[in-house]
């Protein structure tokens, strides 16, 4: 489902994950468990970042969690899965949850923050694009994000656990040796990683 956010996080440059909490309206179906079939309903599950669409309920039956984009009344439950049409006339009925900054994925909260013009140019690294070796991920930013650079790396930091320490390559690669300068831009300040390629081990 689509998740509207408040303008205000549009060029933000200090991370404020509460303004990414917000209520929604979810329809559920109260199902027995054998005859749920997840993977054939996952067009029209509600799919959001660590989050559970088919929740515990005391008893035989578990609580699944429709997209409410997609289904708004009960006619709509059972227009997809006629299999479930008794479930649905008896328990269809909508909840309220709350979505957080957890509930984001890295590119959703980047994608949020950075503003439209630079998401749209193509050549710009809007920190989608980076890559990790040990605890290190390591970005190639140019000019025009490096205003959120921070926060990019903040949301990093927050979203991968193994990742410590965020890099931002400084300069293009000019010597024979592919050396290149960085700049740590959040995290620890240890940039030695092991690291293994063709059975060697480099640090």
């Amino acid at each position: 489902m689509q998740l509207p956010l408040p303008l205000s996080i549009k060029g933000m440059t200090e991370l404020d994950r509460d303004q990414f909490t917000q209520t929604i309206n979810v329809p559920y179906v109260n199902i027995p468990g054998e005859c749920i079939h997840s993977s054939k309903w996952k067009d029209i599950l509600l799919i959001l970042h660590a989050l559970k669409n088919v929740r515990e309920l005391d008893g035989k039956l578990k609580q699944v969690l429709f997209d409410p984009d997609i289904i708004k009344t009960k006619e709509d439950i059972i227009k997809h899965i006629p299999s479930i049409k008794d479930y649905a006339e008896q328990s269809f009925d909508f909840l309220q949850i709350t979505i957080t900054y957890a509930n984001y994925t890295i590119e959703q909260v980047i994608k949020a923050i950075i503003p439209d013009d630079l998401i749209t140019d193509k050549r710009v690294n809007t920190g989608s694009g980076y890559s990790i070796i040990g605890h290190i991920a390591h970005f190639n930013l140019r000019d025009e994000v490096l205003a959120y650079k921070y926060i990019i790396a903040q949301v990093i930091l927050d979203k991968l656990s193994n990742v410590k320490t965020v890099v931002n390559k400084l300069h293009e690669i000019d010597t024979v040796y592919r050396n290149f300068e960085l700049e740590i831009i959040a995290g620890d300040l240890n940039t030695i990683v092991t690291c293994r390629e063709s059975k060697a081990l480099f640090q």
